[in-house]
């Protein structure tokens, strides 16, 4: 996963990278975020489980994107 995610933005650009948050969503546990690629066009979710700190990386379409988003768990195997 990017580095340092800046939060209050709704855009947000992971520092030092050209990846784009386009969506996030903070819960009891996990996190999840919404990310895009600029340099090869790719959506992916991210994880972010707060108790453990262990990240995870789910691939998406540009087609299901907002369903990884929405529900990652069932799109984590794919």
């Amino acid at each position: 996963m990017p580095g340092p995610f800046v939060p209050d933005d709704p855009v947000a650009t992971y520092e030092g990278t050209n990846v784009v948050a386009l969506a996030d969503r903070r819960t009891n546990d996990p996190d999840v975020v919404l990310l895009w690629a600029r340099a090869t066009g790719r959506p992916c979710g991210g994880l972010t489980h707060r108790q453990t700190v262990h990240t995870a990386r789910i691939d998406a379409k540009p087609v299901n994107a907002p369903d990884v988003f929405q529900h990652p768990f069932d799109h984590a195997d794919d």
